[in-house]
């Protein structure tokens, strides 16, 4: 678990693109890529970059879609 210090230090050297994404997550709880993009209006590319760097980071996880296994949910990590 991250002490309160690198969890600020972590959102401070995220991109204003991530740190974005975060909010909506934080605000939605859980989100396909389409939500984030009708939410944030930023581009697919960028969104997809901000979830590849928030779960390099270990901030969310991906669940697949058991009914349609091309469909993504993005949620915040339940530390």
């Amino acid at each position: 678990m991250l002490s309160m210090g690198e969890q600020i230090g972590i959102v401070t050297n995220m991109t204003t693109s991530s740190r974005f994404v975060l909010m909506i997550l934080q605000e939605k709880k859980i989100a396909t890529v389409n939500e984030i993009q009708n939410r944030s209006k930023l581009s697919r590319r960028t969104i997809m970059n901000s979830i590849r760097d928030l779960r390099n980071l270990g901030l969310i996880d991906v669940h697949v879609c058991l009914s349609d296994t091309r469909k993504r949910f993005y949620c915040l990590r339940i530390v």
